[in-house]
């Protein structure tokens, strides 16, 4: 007997300066970002589900990632040591709490955290805290721990987007998503208070389409507005890579964002789960943008039209067929007669069904709906695609997804054998693992590690499950997929079907006579898909608001030019407004021009003018908005009037 401990460790050098370098050759740091949050699941990921996202990374084309916010799983930077990716570790986000017992905790899950990663050739950064708000005495006491911790390997320790107390707080440069212009981001990249951008990105609602030809940062969220922005920061930065570090794009799946008002994630209304952060390449339940397809470079389907494909839906001349659903559609009639029952929920059930949801009235089929992008074919063994007949590409099309919480309940009668046909396209993912889960019938796992990619070797392609089942003391078979382990299950059609012989004898179960959602609702599936909005107002939403209530006052400060200043911090991503308090005795309105710039890098992030009317000898206030999302952060208000005005202060709402 032997007990044995491998240690995976690496050696090489690193540099910070204008550029970065690993072993004394430049590395450009095209990195991304990424929180592990899975919908419905948050922090839960499979082993597989990290391998997944790991490898996607390098697929999508990025050599550096940075942890959001916290300390991921230690698996992520095994794979980044053997994938020769760089990354980023993050300890913590902004807390605003301290105390001493606080701080002693803190200190001891540090050290924690940095014997866990010192090891790694692949960490190249520290990240205390993202935009920190530890005094800078603490930070200071922190910086010097990780030190000790780690001598001489050329790691700095960092905060981004605020904080002090470390060796560099890393900007964040959102030029033309928070106000500044998108066409200054390389000249301002080369500045010596940038230099590397801890985060770059855009809003985007998938689905949502436009003919915007040139970048407009006022234009709606579209899917070009995103490729615009992402590609032209991408082309900028590679451009000044002599003299830059490099970027991390926020970020690669959108996170979930409790708190906010940012429900618009995709264009659907069944599809509106906020509050997310929607500037994913993918959404929160993994479907690609098209910017993301882009990168990865996906070749078109080249296929042909075949009697062969077809065939994969035709029912077996042996067997008596007892329900045949479209899953995620409505009823049609295909090539040969057959009828596919609509999906509804007398037959599905889905997360938003959960007891728990029950008082919040959701749609029941929030979020776990989908239609490809494209027609469906089926691929065969010598790898020729052919499409399936335009008649049942509306069943191939479209399809329910989910992890655990998805089911299918067909009433049969007990004591009988049983064949399930489970019919699967690959909608968003074109490589093997991406997608990975268990099929159960009544709580029995009846297929291992279904992945659905490694069989079509493609998207949009079907395949035929069968499973042969008995009922045993159940009046019911019910489909379920209880393992999840990468991404999410889904299936576009079932039959279930048994021999003549056993059907003569069944007395089925009664099947619900009144239709569930969406036709109990009035609607069809085929509706839903067109019932959208781009922007969700504000009347959607509770009437209450904590972030809101957070008002940030700001003193004036005159200057001896004249300009008076106002330096304030926010905490969220939003439009705000400008309200200043102030006087005018001169007997005339007063005209001022305002700026607003980033504190750690003077960065104009918005600017515009206003007037000032006439007031009595009191203070009064006049308002405007910095007139789009301005980011968390530390900011100075820098406004030049006409005539001296008196300012008592700047309220930031």
């Amino acid at each position: 007997m032997k007990d044995e401990v491998a240690i995976e460790i690496g050696f090489r050098q690193i540099e910070w300066g204008r550029q970065f370098k690993i072993d004394g050759k430049p590395v450009f740091l095209n990195g991304i970002c990424e929180y592990e949050h899975n919908f419905g699941q948050s922090h839960a990921f499979s082993e597989r589900e990290i391998d997944f996202r790991s490898l996607l990374v390098k697929s999508l084309g990025y050599n550096s990632f940075r942890d959001a916010h916290q300390p991921h799983n230690l698996r992520y930077q095994r794979n980044w040591n053997r994938l020769g990716i760089t990354y980023w570790a993050q300890f913590s986000a902004h807390i605003w709490y301290d105390t001493p017992a606080f701080r002693e905790n803190f200190k001891k899950l540090l050290r924690q955290w940095v014997k866990e990663r010192r090891n790694d050739p692949s960490l190249i950064l520290w990240g205390l805290q993202n935009e920190s708000t530890l005094p800078k005495e603490f930070a200071e006491e922190c910086t010097a721990i990780i030190k000790e911790m780690d001598p001489r390997s050329g790691r700095l320790v960092t905060t981004c987007n605020g904080g002090t107390g470390t060796d560099w707080n890393v900007v964040q440069n959102w030029s033309g998503t928070y106000g500044g212009k998108l066409e200054n981001y390389a000249k301002e990249l080369k500045q010596d208070n940038q230099l590397l951008n801890g985060e770059y990105g855009a809003w985007r609602t998938v689905g949502l389409h436009d003919t915007l030809t040139v970048f407009n940062s006022k234009a709606p969220h579209s899917e070009e507005k995103f490729s615009m922005l992402l590609q032209s920061k991408m082309d900028q930065a590679w451009s000044a890579r002599d003299s830059v570090c490099g970027q991390y794009l926020w970020l690669m799946y959108s996170h979930d964002n409790p708190g906010r008002y940012q429900p618009d994630e995709a264009l659907r209304l069944i599809d509106k789960v906020g509050p997310y952060n929607y500037k994913g390449l993918y959404t929160i339940w993994g479907q690609p943008t098209d910017f993301a397809r882009k990168l990865l470079d996906e070749a078109p389907m080249l296929a042909q039209e075949g009697d062969r494909a077809s065939l994969l839906l035709k029912g077996t001349p042996d067997m008596v067929y007892l329900y045949r659903y479209n899953c995620g559609g409505d009823s049609l009639v295909d090539n040969w007669g057959q009828l596919w029952i609509g999906d509804d929920t007398r037959f599905s059930t889905s997360w938003a069904q959960r007891p728990a949801f029950a008082a919040d009235s959701l749609c029941p089929v929030l979020a776990s709906q989908g239609v490809t992008d494209g027609n469906v074919g089926v691929a065969f063994p010598r790898g020729e695609v052919e499409m399936l007949p335009d008649v049942v590409q509306p069943l191939a099309r479209t399809f329910r997804w989910g992890r655990h919480e998805l089911k299918f309940r067909f009433p049969v009668e007990r004591d009988h054998p049983y064949r399930i046909d489970l019919f699967s396209v690959e909608p968003w993912m074109a490589f093997a693992g991406a997608r990975v889960y268990d099929i159960a019938v009544n709580g029995l796992v009846y297929y291992n590690n279904m992945d659905i990619a490694r069989l079509t070797v493609g998207r949009n392609r079907m395949v035929r499950t069968t499973l042969n089942v008995n009922s045993g003391d159940k009046d019911y078979l019910e489909i379920s997929f209880p393992n999840v382990k990468v991404g999410q299950a889904v299936v576009s059609a079932i039959a279930i079907s048994t021999t003549p012989l056993i059907a003569e004898q069944l007395v089925m179960p009664q099947v619900p006579v009144a239709q569930g959602y969406p036709y109990s609702a009035g609607l069809t599936w085929a509706q839903l898909d067109t019932m959208t909005l781009a922007v969700t107002p504000k009347g959607y939403f509770p009437n209450y608001d904590a972030n809101l209530s957070q008002d940030i006052k700001a003193p004036a400060q005159v200057e001896s030019d004249g300009s008076v200043k106002f330096e304030f911090t926010t905490g969220l991503a939003r439009e705000n407004v400008l309200r200043f308090r102030y006087k005018n005795v001169t007997g005339a309105t007063v005209r001022g021009r305002w700026e607003l710039q980033s504190v750690a890098d003077r960065r104009v992030i918005a600017q515009g003018v206003m007037d000032f009317p006439v007031t009595p000898a009191k203070w009064k206030p006049v308002s405007t908005t910095t007139g789009s999302m301005v980011n968390a952060g530390s900011y100075l208000l820098v406004l030049r009037t006409e005539q001296p005005l008196e300012f008592d202060y700047l309220s930031v709402e």
